[in-house]
């Protein structure tokens, strides 16, 4: 007689990772060394929910100095029980929308990717970004640095 059961079960014959269910980013920041008075780079390493996440970006987004910083984020294994709009909007209202950061950022969304980098200086606009591409279980690289207010000119040696 046959036997109808299987020799191992599922989760032994199952070879697909599973989801972590988090987001997974790493920030590298460019910092000044005094004691070899050089720049040099440090990346740091994060993983954690969505809200984690987003209470990280507003941190990291109203700190008074940010010098160059880029964030790479992976959402593709993120869970989303509930809607992030409630938390960009903490994260957004914890943003002051007077200060003014350079930003730009490139995302993957499935089988699409940003052939354009997006651009901006508002804070609160990078945060809207960010929700969007977590919402969607995206991929992102953002470039963050302060914001600069002198006017860059197209042409060398022109001076207006």
């Amino acid at each position: 007689m046959h036997d109808p059961r299987p020799l191992e079960p599922d989760w032994a014959t199952d070879t697909r990772p599973q989801p972590s269910g988090m987001v997974e980013w790493s920030t590298m920041r460019v910092v000044w060394n005094r004691e070899i008075k050089k720049r040099e780079s440090r990346t740091e390493y994060h993983e954690g929910t969505p809200l984690q996440f987003f209470k990280y970006i507003g941190t990291l987004l109203n700190s008074p100095s940010i010098d160059n910083a880029e964030i790479t984020v992976d959402a593709s294994q993120a869970i989303l029980p509930y809607e992030l709009t409630p938390l960009w909007y903490d994260t957004k209202g914890s943003i002051d929308d007077n200060y003014r950061i350079d930003w730009g950022l490139k995302y993957n969304i499935g089988n699409y990717d940003s052939d354009d980098e997006e651009v901006g200086t508002s804070a609160s606009d990078l945060a809207s970004w960010l929700a969007y591409v977590i919402e969607n279980y995206g991929k992102c690289v953002v470039d963050i640095q302060d914001y600069d207010p002198t006017p860059q000119y197209m042409e060398i040696g022109s001076m207006f």
